[in-house]
C-alpha cells in the first residue's frame, strides 16, 4: 500500500471561466501492484481499488507556504503520515 499526492486542474462547475480554484489537492491510496490512471475518474479508481481522499481546492499560481495551496499540500502530506501511522 503506498500514498500519493494528486494535483489536478478543474474548470468552474458553472462554466464561468477565470472564477473560483483552478486546481484540487488529493490523497490516493493506492494498492501494491497497481498503476494510476492519468484522469481520476471514481469510476475507474473504485474498479482498480484506488481509494480517493478529497483534500481541497485552491489557485495553482500561488504555491507558497503560506497561500492556500502551500497549505493544502502540507494538510495531505500530514493525513498520510497520519494513514502510516494507523497501518503500523
Amino acid at each position: 500500500m503506498r500514498y500519493e499526492i494528486a494535483v489536478r486542474s478543474q474548470h468552474a462547475k458553472n462554466g464561468a471561466r477565470g472564477r473560483g480554484p483552478d486546481h484540487y489537492v488529493a490523497v490516493l491510496e493506492i494498492p501494491d501492484g497497481v498503476e494510476v490512471p492519468k484522469c481520476l475518474n471514481r469510476h475507474v479508481l473504485s474498479v482498480r481499488g484506488i481509494k480517493f481522499y478529497y483534500i481541497g481546492e485552491a489557485y495553482a499560481r500561488f504555491s507558497g507556504p503560506r497561500s492556500r495551496m502551500g497549505k493544502l499540500l502540507a494538510e495531505a502530506k500530514e493525513f498520510i503520515q497520519s494513514k502510516e501511522k494507523e497501518i503500523k
